[in-house]
Parts: structure tokens; C-alpha cells; sequence
């Protein structure tokens, strides 16, 4: 269980949708990244990543919080030794091939591959699907290049200035006891006052999927801050940057929420949090 599995209940998607404005953006942007394999979620997983090193290189006094690749490698590959072993040497390669970057600002095809094989161990752990543990073998053995070059195509359209942090910025932030409340939560960035997805896909659109998900975190900020930081900063904005199109759009939190209403808000999505687990 997780956010994500939490917001696909109809329960709290109708409660999302009694309190949550969902805004309507033009979505005749042309697509500057088209995807050159299917493998969408790998490779929107694997830029996630590479973004994160980028960030952290261009906010040098960024909080890293751990990767959900670690997390991965050191419970859910536990029954398979060969899998484990695997993962483990990945991460360790990861981990080496970023402070490389972080040293000279080059990205390498091992940075590439190095991003991408996190990803696949994400999607495993995300899935809870054990079956998988076996094509990951294969997979991270064989990368494709048409998802490295894919992946440079993505990285030279960043615009570093768009995550230029004035104060605080965290890498995979993580909401203390809300998380655990969940079950699992972590989001993509938090730059001084803003909470931002990454979101490689074909279409800009501001969807409730994204939406929730975003106000989700958000009502986890407010049960619990977001690990490692001051009490001093708070998410006032939400953000969805859509990689393949080169653009950050951030919305102020009362265009989605009712400020006078998220007290009652925040109780009954608690209350629909503890009833499910309860259930379960």
C-alpha cells in the first residue's frame, strides 16, 4: 500500500474531488522529447533520477533523502540472493557514477544506465511483484540505447534556472509518521516553498491523477513536516514539471483548496486513511 494505491480508492477520490479544484491549462504545447521505445514508466523513472543529480549538483546544500532503490535492495530482493547481489552492485555503481557528476557536470552513458537500472529495481519494489525479479536480471544486463538517447534528449532541455533553489530544497521528500500513515510516500522535489512531480509523458494536461497525488502530499506536510527540514518551510505551491515538453507549471495551494475548508479536509482524509487500513 502507498498514496497512490490510497488515491485509487473511490472513497477518497470523491473526497478529493468535493474539495480540490482541478485548473484547466492550454494543452496545444508541442512536444519537444517525443519517447523513442515504449518502456515509458523506466524511462520516466530513470530521468527522475538523473534530475534529482542535476538539482543536487546545481543546490549544493540539498537534503538527499534515501533512494527507494536502497530501500528495494535491502528488503524486497531478500529472497533472491543472485537479485539482491545485483541491485546492490547497482546502486553502489549509482552512487559512484553520480559523485562523479557531481565532480565534473558530465553526463556519461554510465550515469545513463546507471539511472535507468534504479529505475527498474523502483518499478519492481513499487509493484510488490516478485515475478519480475527475474526479467530485472535481463533487463539491467541489456540497456537499450534508444532509452539512453531518449534520456539525453530529456536532459538537454532542462532549464537548470527552473530549479535554482534561494533557501531549501530536498531530493525525494518524505513525510515523517504521514508516510507511515500511508504506508509509503515520497515525492519528487520540494524547492523552497514548492512541491514538484516529475512527469515525462506525452501529454501536458493537469489531470486529477497528478493533482491528487499532489494534494496528497501536501495534507501529509500538514500531519507531519517534510523529513530533515525546519519547521520554517511549508509547501505554499504545487508544481508538475512535464520533462518532454520543457515545462514547470506551479500552482498556488488555495487555486486547489479552500483554505477555510482544509481543517475538515484533512480529518476525513485521515479518517478514510485509517478505515482502509483498518480493512485491509
Amino acid at each position: 500500500m502507498s498514496l497512490s494505491a490510497h488515491l485509487k480508492n473511490e472513497n477518497i477520490k470523491k473526497l478529493f474531488s468535493n474539495f480540490v479544484t482541478i485548473p484547466k491549462i492550454k494543452s496545444d504545447m508541442p512536444i519537444k522529447a517525443e519517447p523513442l521505445t515504449k518502456r515509458y514508466g523506466i524511462v520516466g523513472t530513470a530521468f527522475d533520477y538523473l534530475l534529482r543529480f542535476v538539482i543536487e549538483r546545481t543546490n549544493l546544500n540539498s537534503i538527499s533523502q534515501t533512494w527507494t532503490a536502497q530501500v528495494c535492495a535491502n528488503s524486497f530482493f531478500e529472497r533472491n540472493e543472485k537479485a539482491k547481489k545485483i541491485a546492490i552492485s547497482i546502486i553502489e555503481n549509482a552512487l559512484n557514477s553520480k559523485t562523479q557528476f557531481i565532480k565534473s557536470g558530465k553526463i556519461t552513458n554510465d550515469l545513463i544506465v546507471a539511472s535507468i537500472n534504479l529505475a527498474y529495481i523502483d518499478t519492481i519494489f513499487r509493484s510488490r511483484k516478485i515475478e519480475l525479479v527475474d526479467s530485472f536480471i535481463n533487463d539491467v544486463s541489456n540497456p537499450d540505447e534508444k532509452d539512453i538517447q531518449d534520456i539525453k534528449n530529456l536532459y538537454s532541455l532542462i532549464e537548470i534556472k527552473m530549479f535554482k533553489s534561494k533557501s531549501i530544497c530536498v531530493l525525494n521528500p518524505t513525510f515523517g509518521k504521514a508516510s507511515e500513515l500511508v504506508q509509503g510516500a515520497d515525492a519528487d522535489l520540494f524547492i523552497d516553498n514548492t512541491l514538484i512531480d516529475i512527469k515525462t509523458v506525452k501529454n501536458m494536461a493537469l489531470t486529477s491523477e497528478y493533482i491528487y497525488q499532489l494534494v496528497g502530499y501536501f495534507l501529509l506536510s500538514k500531519i507531519d513536516k517534510i523529513d530533515g527540514i525546519s519547521d520554517k518551510y511549508s509547501i505554499k505551491n504545487l508544481g508538475l514539471y512535464f520533462s518532454r515538453f520543457a515545462e514547470l507549471i506551479t500552482l498556488p495551494i488555495d487555486q486547489l483548496i479552500e483554505i477555510n475548508k482544509l481543517p475538515e479536509f484533512q480529518k476525513l482524509f485521515i479518517k478514510e486513511i485509517k478505515s482502509k487500513i483498518d480493512k485491509s
